[in-house]
Formats: structure tokens, C-alpha cells, sequence
């Protein structure tokens, strides 16, 4: 059973699988308690663009898909905060538009190597160094800003009007909530794929409500 350890790639994905979920699962609770989960699945198909363009530019397309990807999450919560759309419809109209594009970009150069099958699936068995290493980092910023903002992060994820009249410093903490979603999106999509990463982020807190109603 331990024999598959043996070989680096197998330590590889082991380790980011673990690192993403543990990260997947401390946001959740601040996403899809709010209604908001149709955001990973959003910026999963945000991503695509991401590496599209990012493979066509540069040797490294991750850097790129989450700067992509980061930016995309800014919009979404822009369309949010100044327009009558709901978060779901926000969503949506990044999430369509991103991924017409980067369909568009595939028809138009020849001989273009990412499918999206292989965005749906992801290649965990390919991690590399880079790959640990921005979970790890990635993993720390999103403890240490579930820690240190807690309970803002609470306020808002139950109380939207209330926190709106506090001092709470509401639309700073969203941005940062979904910028730091949008990095794990990117990270998740290239190592689990978009379908897993979406669930990563959706079925904690799910499976978590069924045994217990609150934060405590």
C-alpha cells in the first residue's frame, strides 16, 4: 500500500491534495453559508482563460491564470457591490464570458496542447515544487486571515446590513476573501481539476451544517 510513496510525484501529489483541501475547507464556510458557492466553480472556469493566455505568453501559465483569475474575482464582487445582480448572476457573466474567450484564443492558434478535459480533471501526478510551495503559501495566508479576522468574517457572512452600519471594514475583508478563492481556485483547477475544486470548497461546510447550526 506505502509502496506508491516510494516514487516523488506520488509525495508530490499527496501533499498538495492535502494542502488544497485544508485550504478549501477553511474558506467554505465563508462562501456558502453566505450563498456565494457558485463562485469556485465561477473562477474554475475563469482559470481556463487564465492558462490559455498564460501557455501562449509565458512558460509558467499558473502565474498567469491566477493573476487572470484574481482579477476576475475583483469584477465578480464589483458587479456584487455596485449593481442589483445577484452574487450567482455575477458569477455567471464573468464565468461565461472568461471561458468564451479562452475557446476563442483555442480555435484561433493551431497546435494549441490544453484540452478542457484537462482543465475539468486537473494533473495532480504532475506537481512540482512550485506547486507545494504556493500551497504552503497559500494554506498559511488563508489561516492567518480566517484567524485574525474571524469574527468580521463571521459579521458578514450573517449579517450583510448589519456590518454595513459597523466598523467593520466589510468590503476590504470580500476582496481579500475573494482574491485569496480566486488563488486557490487556480492552484486547485491545475493540480485536482475544476470539478473537484469545486467541491472541495462546497461540501465541508454542507456536510458540516448537517451536525452542527453554527460557528461555535
Amino acid at each position: 500500500m506505502f509502496e506508491i510513496f516510494s516514487y516523488q510525484f506520488m509525495i508530490n501529489a499527496f501533499i498538495v491534495g492535502i494542502l488544497i483541501s485544508i485550504s478549501a475547507s477553511l474558506l467554505s464556510p465563508f462562501l456558502v453559508l453566505k450563498g456565494q458557492s457558485m463562485i469556485a466553480d465561477g473562477l474554475a472556469h475563469t482559470s481556463f482563460l487564465g492558462f490559455v493566455i498564460g501557455i501562449l505568453l509565458i512558460n509558467q501559465p499558473i502565474w498567469l491564470a491566477i493573476i487572470i483569475t484574481v482579477i476576475a474575482s475583483l469584477l465578480i464582487r464589483l458587479l456584487i457591490e455596485k449593481t442589483n445582480i445577484s452574487p450567482d448572476s455575477a458569477v455567471a457573466v464573468i464565468s461565461a464570458a472568461t471561458f468564451s474567450i479562452g475557446l476563442i484564443l483555442i480555435s484561433l492558434f493551431d497546435g494549441f496542447n490544453i484540452s478542457i478535459e484537462a482543465v475539468m480533471v486537473g494533473s495532480i501526478l504532475t506537481s512540482e515544487l512550485t506547486e507545494i510551495l504556493i500551497s504552503l503559501v497559500l494554506m498559511i495566508l488563508i489561516g492567518s486571515f480566517v484567524l485574525f479576522f474571524y469574527r468580521s468574517l463571521y459579521k458578514i457572512t450573517y449579517d450583510d446590513e448589519f456590518v454595513k452600519i459597523s466598523k467593520t471594514k466589510y468590503k476590504t475583508l470580500n476582496y481579500i476573501l475573494y482574491m485569496l478563492t480566486a488563488v486557490l481556485i487556480v492552484i486547485g483547477v491545475k493540480s485536482v481539476g475544476a470539478l473537484l475544486v469545486s467541491s472541495l470548497i462546497i461540501f465541508p461546510s454542507l456536510i458540516s451544517t448537517q451536525y452542527k447550526l453554527s460557528f461555535n
